[in-house]
């Protein structure tokens, strides 16, 4: 048995991510000591936890890993992921080859006739609908990670976490380190209607420029 800290320089992992894992039944301590609280990991751990790192670095989001851990995969299934994220990455590198060949031709027209004003991008943003926690934080980092760290709990336990960046919003008129009013956002299934004490929300449409 390794504690905590020793279990963290064995799998270069950091204790806040083990715990982070902790939480969200990824990866659940073998034994805890009622007496300290101190973590403690067994041997046969570090394969599992090898995976998740694995699966992670592959794209999978930890939703995704959750199921796939907890439901067990079979050669053919875990085929079958791979060959699906392997179809998403591809479509990705389509559309960032695009973009390079937007940038290219930005480049180029710079070259041979600098434009005489900035050009925007304008995109319409679709609707999203989230998981959200909004609160007052004392401390704008560590009350933004808390509430991150929550919302994404919530997501996976309902089982409703789509793949996508985390959103923070700001409902202040400025923007304060400290005595922020802020909300932690994931995106979620379209259909999804509860997430522990999360709120399920659609953030609303809009046209944005770049």
């Amino acid at each position: 048995m390794f504690r905590v800290g020793d279990f963290s320089r064995l799998t270069r992992v950091t204790i806040k991510t083990l715990r982070h894992y902790d939480r969200l039944g990824l990866l659940v301590p073998s034994f805890v000591d009622p007496a300290s609280r101190y973590r403690h990991y067994s041997a046969r751990q570090v394969e599992r936890l090898h995976r998740i790192r694995a699966l992670l670095d592959v794209g999978f989001s930890l939703e995704q890993i959750a199921t796939i851990l907890h439901r067990g995969t079979g050669r053919g299934r875990l085929r079958h992921l791979l060959e699906q994220r392997r179809g998403e990455l591809a479509a990705r590198m389509e559309e960032d080859a695009r973009r390079l060949a937007e940038i290219d031709a930005s480049l180029r027209e710079l070259i041979e006739r600098p434009p005489p004003t900035p050009r925007a991008v304008v995109r319409a943003v679709p609707p999203m609908r989230v998981a959200a926690r909004r609160a007052r934080v004392a401390d704008l980092d560590e009350g933004a990670e808390a509430l991150f760290e929550a919302v994404e709990a919530d997501a996976l336990a309902a089982r409703a976490r789509l793949p996508g960046p985390p959103l923070l919003l700001y409902h202040d008129r400025d923007y304060r380190e400290s005595g922020a009013d802020v909300e932690a956002a994931v995106p979620v299934r379209p259909d999804a209607r509860t997430a522990g004490r999360s709120r399920i929300r659609t953030l609303p449409g809009h046209t944005a420029a770049a």
